[in-house]
């Protein structure tokens, strides 16, 4: 457990990391030129690449999900 902002304590260990993968809520546009999210914070200054996978409706699959599921 490390206290503070989620997006330092990531990329402070994002030396020692392969890969990072995050999870993304789906936002409006205008709410990501108003404050970036973690995602967005980390994938600009992590030293590793960063996948980011986009939250989607449990109630309705999408390729994407499939193949990732099956």
């Amino acid at each position: 457990v490390v206290a503070g902002p989620a997006d330092r304590a990531i990329v402070a260990h994002s030396t020692d990391a392969a890969m990072i993968v995050l999870g993304t809520r789906r936002r409006r546009a205008w709410y990501h030129r108003w404050r970036r999210s973690v995602t967005n914070r980390v994938t600009g200054a992590a030293a590793c690449p960063v996948l980011s996978i986009p939250a989607t409706d449990p109630d309705r699959a999408t390729p994407a999900t499939t193949a990732l599921a099956g």
